[in-house]
């Protein structure tokens, strides 16, 4: 083929390419919108830039809009010039909540003008936005710790209150500050006096709350071995109950017991000394030395110990509000004595000499 016919054949065949070029064609190429963070704070701002290629034979202008999800973030106006040139545009962007975000870029041309690829005008990135409860620049998703309380979240049962980290009985009140954290009836001291648990309502788990459980640490007993009065040959010197003494007796001047040992079943062995009964100062109780019947102490010699003797049990508090009371009436009773003397010698001192006639 000769020389002339060939190019007049290329001219032909890149003929109709020439002609489809377009006057305005702006295009978005890959990786042309991107974020300096993908994974931000609330609150923090996140900058975004565009890159935008103007494919077309014609400088162009056109406007960049930014949006974040339907929301829009700004726009701004763009001049590319022809022949492949890049323009580059960016945009700021402060999330208010947290979430995972769409930020999308698009590229518009005047409604006069007409671009025939607009597949190529869109570009998105997606931003994952974390909250920072503790403001320590960590966000909640990844930090241990989220109210910086010094209690792992695991463990925490107010991950975002620093104020508040465990609250055993669900009141609204932390244990810190909840005299009974476990809602048992008990204060955390009388749960810790008695060996339960100040933070398990029931601590030995046998369905019983620690303050109705007289053993509280024992699943296998709840309540407590009531005394019963029982027949049975008895040695001498065995503790009657006192439901078996007589008013009299009650009352009497009897001899005293000179030892307080208990036997296995909590009796108290008592020793003659020369009369048929003994009063024993620990129990309440008659000790018979020849007696054939024997009882357990029972529930009215306890009762009788509290009426005789429940003011002992004071609590300190009470003894030293008792004694100090004390102390204040006789230092005022000794000031009142002694104004008293005083103002009575002033009074005497005041009246008038009587004259003696000669």
């Amino acid at each position: 083929m000769k020389p002339k016919y060939l190019l007049f054949a290329l001219c032909l065949a890149f003929a109709p390419l020439t002609a489809l070029a377009a006057d305005n064609d702006l295009s978005i190429p890959d990786g042309g919108f991107y974020a300096n963070d993908a994974s931000v704070l609330v609150g923090q701002t996140v900058k975004l830039y565009g890159t935008v290629n103007n494919l077309g034979t014609v400088d162009t202008e056109a406007t960049a809009v930014c949006k974040a999800g339907a929301s829009l973030v700004n726009m701004k106006s763009l001049s590319a010039r022809s022949g492949g040139a890049s323009e580059e545009v960016w945009f700021t962007w402060t999330p208010v909540s947290p979430g995972t975000y769409t930020l999308s870029l698009n590229v518009a041309l005047d409604g006069s003008i007409v671009d025939p690829n607009l597949s190529d005008n869109y570009a998105e990135v997606q931003i994952f936005v974390d909250n920072d409860n503790d403001d320590d620049g960590i966000g909640d998703t990844v930090d241990p710790d989220d109210d910086n309380d010094g209690v792992p979240d695991t463990e925490d049962d107010y991950p975002l209150d620093p104020t508040k980290s465990q609250d055993s009985d669900g009141d609204g009140q932390d244990d810190s500050v909840d005299s009974d954290d476990d809602n048992d009836g008990l204060f955390d001291w009388e749960d810790t006096a008695q060996g339960s648990s100040p933070t398990k309502y029931d601590t030995d788990g046998d369905g019983v709350n620690d303050k109705d459980d007289a053993f509280p640490t024992d699943p296998n007993r709840t309540d407590v071995d009531i005394a019963n009065p029982i027949e049975a040959e008895t040695p001498a010197g065995q503790v009657l109950g006192i439901q078996d003494l007589t008013e009299d007796e009650k009352t009497s001047d009897v001899g005293r017991a000179t030892s307080d040992e208990l036997d296995e079943n909590g009796r108290v062995l008592g020793v003659a000394t020369g009369t048929d009964e003994i009063y024993d100062e620990h129990t309440t109780s008659t000790v018979a030395l020849e007696s054939k019947s024997m009882y357990n102490i029972g529930d009215e010699a306890q009762k009788l110990d509290a009426e005789v003797l429940g003011w002992l049990s004071w609590p300190n508090w009470l003894w030293l509000l008792a004694i100090l009371t004390g102390i204040g009436a006789f230092i005022f009773f000794l000031i009142w004595r002694k104004r008293k003397k005083e103002d009575d010698k002033d009074k005497e001192d005041k009246k008038p000499e009587k004259k003696i006639k000669v």
